[in-house]
């Protein structure tokens, strides 16, 4: 094991030390029968070095190569990384593999080799780890190192924190006498008073401190949305992920209140808080995300 076992070698089965699959089996019936809910460790984020998928990469088999993150370093060389990202164990993120003559990425251990899921072919074999878990009737998972899942996809240097250079700072903007917090805290629309208003809402809607949650999308995948819910307050967020085209979403199969307020937009949405909608005929502009609550008993 490395990483005490975060380095999965194979994402459908159990590891002999723990037992079988069988054994997995006969415990979760077991849990089924005492009303025990039974939740899986999943760590999408890497593969062990022993994966079979990665095998075949070193193998050069082009398909598993781009099931990880491979580049060249900044010198076409052995030497030199690709870029100074550093592993959560802090040494580089970055190992060389010569018979590639390329760098893989792993966050963590370099026997934990980063999988790449910008590629959709690695997309879909998390799903399907998904689904054989589920319907071997697990409750649910706990993903680990999910805010490592998605690196930047030019692999930029990270900037530097600390510096023994005669200027440590970068010039300020020229643009600050209008981008910066006094014109926000004026303006009748800013990041400030969206943040200021959705910090309020998280400490004093009863929907948020102690509410239901669940989650879905529309059929066409574009708009995403989450309901909470605590007796009869409901607060509601969606998310128009399409460039162009704005969505009427018809929500009135949800069990929401049958018309809610807007309470915050982003900035580019031109929503105005206070409107009021019909949840079952709610307009949703292009790239907009919106926060709606229950009007007041």
């Amino acid at each position: 094991m490395v990483d005490f076992g975060y380095d999965m070698s194979d994402f459908v089965n159990v590891d002999p030390i723990f037992g079988s699959l069988q054994d997995f089996q006969t415990l979760l019936k077991r849990a089924k029968k005492l009303g025990l809910k039974v939740v899986l460790d999943l760590v999408p984020n890497h593969t062990s070095d022993k994966h079979v998928w990665f095998q075949k990469a070193l193998q050069g088999n082009k398909k598993y190569k781009n099931y990880y993150v491979w580049a060249d370093g900044k010198n076409k060389d052995a030497q030199t990384p690709p870029n100074n990202w550093i592993s959560v164990f802090s040494d580089s993120a970055w190992t060389y593999v010569e018979s590639q003559k390329q760098w893989y990425l792993h966050q963590f251990d370099y026997r934990q080799p980063e999988l790449n899921f910008y590629n959709p072919d690695v997309q879909e074999e998390m799903k399907n780890v998904l689904k054989f878990w589920l319907d071997l009737g697990i409750d649910g998972f706990r993903v680990d190192s999910a805010p490592f899942i998605y690196e930047d996809a030019k692999l930029r240097d990270e900037p530097r924190s600390f510096s023994t250079a005669n200027s440590t700072w970068l010039p300020v903007n020229q643009n600050y006498k209008q981008l910066n917090l006094a014109n926000e805290k004026v303006a009748d629309e800013s990041h400030y008073k969206i943040y200021k208003t959705l910090t309020h809402m998280h400490r004093t809607e009863p929907a948020l401190t102690e509410g239901s949650y669940r989650s879905f999308t529309t059929n066409d995948n574009t708009v995403f949305g989450v309901i909470r819910n605590s007796g009869s307050r409901f607060v509601l967020l969606l998310i128009n992920f399409n460039d162009d085209q704005s969505q009427v979403v018809d929500l009135s199969a949800e069990g929401l209140s049958a018309r809610m307020t807007v309470k915050v937009s982003s900035l580019e949405s031109h929503v105005k808080a206070g409107t009021m909608v019909d949840v079952c005929e709610i307009p949703l502009p292009a790239k907009a995300a919106v926060v709606y609550a229950s009007a007041s008993p």
